[in-house]
This record gives C-alpha cells, structure tokens and sequence, in this order.
C-alpha cells in the first residue's frame, strides 16, 4: 500500500540527489533537492527504505561516471551516503553539514546501485 509520506530538508551548503529504495536496493523514487529546500514526497509503500544522497555543486548532465554506464553528477565536492529508515525517525530527514559529517558514507558505484 503506497500511502507513506517522506519530508526531506535540505540544509546543507549543497545541492542533493536523493534516490529512495526498499530494503533489498528495488527503485522506489529518485528527485533533486536544492540546497535550503525542503520536499515532500507522497505515495511511498509503508515499508524500511535506504534513502541514498548524492551532495554536491554544479551539477553537469554531461559528466561520466566510468565503468558505471551513468551519466549525470556533480562537478565539484561530490559524495555519496546512505541513511536506513530503521535507524531513524523513518519518514523526517534534515539535510544539514553537521549531519552530513557523520553520515555513512557510500561509494558512487553503490549510490547508482539498481535491482
């Protein structure tokens, strides 16, 4: 049943990219995320979901990520983390660069990761 909201603020010093998936990596949603936005995003299965984010500045739909068959990322500061809804309040995340500093990092290649 897709009757779950996710509210995510955004605020960090840069822009993101989040990717929303169920607990065995299925693609559920993806959207960007401005710096000092927030969204909200309707109609989520009632589920545990890795929310992955991808940070950085300048996004440039031309770059390359090799070996990945992915196009599309940030120029500049880019990194990659992984937040599992079991370990948080579930359906509230806050972007921000204390946050962000303690997160669990990921590698690019497990961000663009699909089932």
């Amino acid at each position: 049943v897709a009757n779950r909201s996710f509210i995510i603020k955004n605020l960090s010093s840069k822009d993101a990219v989040i990717c929303l998936t169920d607990a065995e990596n299925k693609f559920l949603r993806s959207f960007v995320i401005k710096m000092g936005i927030s969204a909200e995003v309707e109609q989520l299965p009632n589920t545990e979901m890795n929310v992955k984010v991808a940070t950085g500045k300048n996004w440039n739909k031309q770059k390359e990520h090799k070996n990945l068959n992915v196009m599309g990322g940030f120029n500049d500061n880019a990194t990659y983390y992984v937040i599992n809804t079991k370990k948080t309040n579930g359906w509230t995340v806050t972007l921000d660069d204390a946050t962000l500093s303690v997160m669990d990092q990921i590698e690019a290649k497990d961000f663009f990761l699909k089932n």
